[in-house]
């Protein structure tokens, strides 16, 4: 299922889907609505929920994105995160019928380079996916450079180590700063831990990657392969486009007519 994240379109929900209408898509992924980040939206946005069903027939939320976790292990934040914030991120994911909810897998401490993850980022993690378990939903842990989750080998590894069906990967090579054949070798690892994917084309250049059209000759990560194979997997769930270019609606229609291509290419139903 092709969606996109609604805030690269428009910060304000209904515009973003309302342009994504008339290119086609019928599905979006919520991040960040006026001025605040999932979960803690503005009263406009429950306000406005109802409407947007009501005139967008058949529209779906196939995940949320609050960022959680985007921070040192060991910042005392982390345990308001796993609270409060994560339980609002599930009320707001089951609210709207989305699924999935994306995290980031907390920094490693400075220097730290061990393969295996620690005990207590395996407990911090798996003690989540308990609690998303459940409520029938599934937590998608980004690939982030300088995390616990900073390469798909990584998260292979986090993954199998929690062990949960409700926990994985979201597949997101982008932020991995990375040179040569790690992709190739992070995907095929990263493959049966699937469970969100973010499709954003990206680039190597000297100080690391930048941002491309997904399928374009900008892009170095070769989209129609790894999507067929994400087929071949028995992959179902969503393909986002995340276009972090600008200007911001022209890319993202761009990015979205190519990701029409590259799924139909690949035999995946929008």
């Amino acid at each position: 299922m092709l969606s996109i994240v609604t805030d690269e379109i428009s910060f304000d929900p209904e515009t973003a889907v309302s342009i994504a209408w008339k290119w086609g898509l019928r599905a979006f992924e919520l991040r960040r609505c006026y001025t605040q980040r999932a979960p803690y939206y503005d009263e406009m946005f429950f306000e406005l929920l109802p409407s947007l069903r009501a005139n967008f027939d058949g529209i779906r939320f196939t995940a949320v994105s609050p960022g959680l976790f985007k921070l040192p292990a060991g910042h005392w934040l982390v345990e308001h995160e796993a609270g409060l914030k994560f339980d609002a991120s599930m009320d707001l994911a089951e609210l709207v019928g989305a699924r999935v909810v994306v995290l980031f897998g907390l920094d490693r401490a400075e220097g730290e380079r061990e393969a295996e993850p620690p005990q207590n980022i395996i407990d911090h993690f798996g003690g989540l996916a308990r609690r998303a378990g459940k409520r029938g939903l599934t937590l998608a842990v980004e690939i982030e450079s300088k995390s616990y989750v900073d390469s798909g080998q990584a998260g292979a590894r986090l993954a199998a180590a929690v062990g949960s069906p409700a926990f994985g990967i979201n597949l997101q090579f982008w932020n991995e700063k990375t040179t040569g054949d790690a992709w190739d070798e992070g995907f095929a690892a990263a493959l049966p831990h699937v469970k969100h994917v973010h499709l954003k084309g990206c680039t190597r250049t000297g100080k690391g990657v930048r941002t491309a059209v997904p399928g374009s000759e900008d892009d170095d990560f070769d989209w129609p392969a790894r999507l067929a194979a994400l087929k071949g997997s028995g992959y179902t769930g969503a393909v986002s486009i995340e276009t972090h270019m600008k200007p911001r609606l022209e890319k993202s229609e761009a990015c979205a007519a190519s990701a029409r291509e590259l799924l139909a290419a690949a035999g995946i139903e929008e």
